[in-house]
Formats: C-alpha cells, structure tokens, sequence
C-alpha cells in the first residue's frame, strides 16, 4: 500500500494499490521483504491515523507508565462545520508522577483562542490502546479533572470497543480543559438519558460532510443498551450497538450502511435508544444521510 505519488512499479513484480487520500480513520498495513534468492523477511505489521484537519486532531503518546500498552492515541473528531477557522487546539499529557494510583493517563486540552473554550456542539473524545488487555480497559472511564493539585475528577464515562489488538474508549465532550482515564467501580443511579447525534448531516461516500456520525447520551447506570436505525418507513436498517454500556456519557458512531453493510440511500434516518424498557425521548433523534 503506497502513501505518495513515487512509482516502485519497477521493483515490483505484483500488483500494488496506491493510497493517494485515505479515508478518516485507523488504517493497518502490513510489509515482507524478499530477496533476489526468494528469502522472505519476518512479517512486519503497522498502524497510522489518518485525520482530516477540518474534522479534527489525532495525537500519539509514548506510555511507560506500567507498559500496559505501547502508547496512548488520542483523538477528537468534530463535525466539519463545527468551526469557521482551524481551532489550534492542542494536547498536553500530564506527567506520570503528577497522577494517583486510579488515573491511567491524563492530558489538558487547549487552544490559542480563547473563544474555542466551550463547542457549539459535541465533540468526540476517543482513546486508542494498541495491545492493551480487554478486561482490564473495561475498568476505565473518561473523567473530567480540575486544574487543582491534586486533580479532582469528575465522571464523564466512555464507550469501549475493539478492534483487533487495539482497544477504544469514546465519549463526548462539550469544552476545553483537563480529562483523563480513570479506574473506577460500577454506579448505582437511576438511568437517564440526553440524547446527541453529530453531525446531523454526513455523507460515508465522501460527499465532504463527514464519513460518519457519533450518537451520544448520558447514562447514568450501567444498562443493556440498543441503538437501532430505522428509515422514514419504519423499517430498521441497522443495530448499532445491543450490549452492556458503561455509566456515563457513552458515543457510538454509526458509518451510514445498513445491516448488510451497504450504504443507505440519501434521505433521514431516526435513531433510537433502548434500555430495559426505557426508550429515547419522544422526539426522535434524525440525522441525514447524503449518498448520491
């Protein structure tokens, strides 16, 4: 898989594709060398992000804490409207002797002008652990800290996925400041919901309005959760997620494909939610999908 416009073509001898514009996202690529003998090379596997600077940020950081994993990937992801100019925003990681025994890793979240503090709407707030055990991420939720020493955190909660050897912890946040991943137990609060989908209009075929967008809402216990799509006719197109969530605001990204893994026609999609009987609020949430 190639990542610039030089031609290798003459050395080699298959097929090759080139990769001029990745889509947004987390891409693996894989490399074996063999000589002019036909001795091949031990496999050699990879990863990068790729994120368009009008969607949002993606930063790297080495992690040493207790090498639970080869390095934290921090990434926000905004609607492509969300501002009218490059925001500056930046990513300063807290050093490792500041944090107590609970927090995994934590980082302070700011931009040069001051106006950014605070979004129009939300932003999502993802953590990528290469290599990092399951059972041991799904004690980690997203906090909120104070800037005090010691740091005070308050509970935001978290999504977590998998996706090969890298797990993914996602949110939503509303400003600026200090945030972290924290261990911590399970709640014990009544559920409760405040339903979000960013953007309402996108376009996974690449019509430039975004490849996806990322429903979030609060709960405020650890529930069964479902989140279906239905098209204006009442039919389901896809569940999106059917499984356990964590307390907390969660984000799940639907990509605009129905259950066979097409892309959906252009028109509106009502989103709900579901929870041991509770359903999202009367108002459906609806969001467009532009495809054609």
């Amino acid at each position: 898989h190639k990542l610039d416009n030089s031609d290798y073509s003459p050395w080699l001898s298959d097929p090759f594709v080139r990769l001029l514009n990745p889509p947004d996202g987390l891409h693996t690529f894989y490399a074996k060398a063999i000589d002019a003998d036909g001795n091949e090379s031990a496999e050699i596997t990879d990863t990068f992000y790729k994120i368009s600077l009008d969607r949002g940020i993606s930063t790297s950081f080495p992690y040493q804490k207790d090498r639970a994993s080869d390095s934290v990937i921090v990434t926000l992801y905004w609607a492509p409207n969300q501002f009218s100019q490059d925001p500056k925003i930046s990513l300063t990681p807290l050093v490792f002797d500041s944090l107590d025994a609970a927090t995994f890793f934590a980082f302070d979240l700011t931009a040069l002008d001051p106006a950014v503090n605070r979004f129009k709407k939300a932003v999502t707030l993802t953590f990528a652990l290469p290599r990092f055990d399951p059972i041991k991420a799904a004690r980690l939720k997203v906090f909120r800290g104070a800037e005090k020493s010691p740091p005070q955190w308050n509970l935001i909660g978290g999504t977590m996925t998998t996706r090969k050897d890298t797990v993914f912890i996602s949110t939503a946040i509303e400003s600026l400041g200090r945030y972290g991943l924290r261990e911590v137990g399970k709640e014990s609060m009544a559920a409760a919901f405040a339903v979000s989908a960013q953007p309402r209009i996108f376009s996974p075929s690449g019509r430039g309005h975004g490849p996806q967008t990322t429903v979030s809402f609060k709960l405020d216990k650890s529930e069964h959760v479902r989140i279906q799509v239905y098209n204006l006719a009442g039919r389901l197109v896809e569940t999106i997620w059917n499984e356990e969530m964590n307390a907390g605001v969660n984000a799940v990204a639907w990509n605009g494909k129905d259950k066979n893994g097409d892309f959906c026609p252009t028109g509106l999609y009502i989103i709900t939610i579901e929870s041991r009987g509770f359903q999202s609020p009367p108002k459906p949430v609806k969001v467009m999908v532009l495809n054609e």
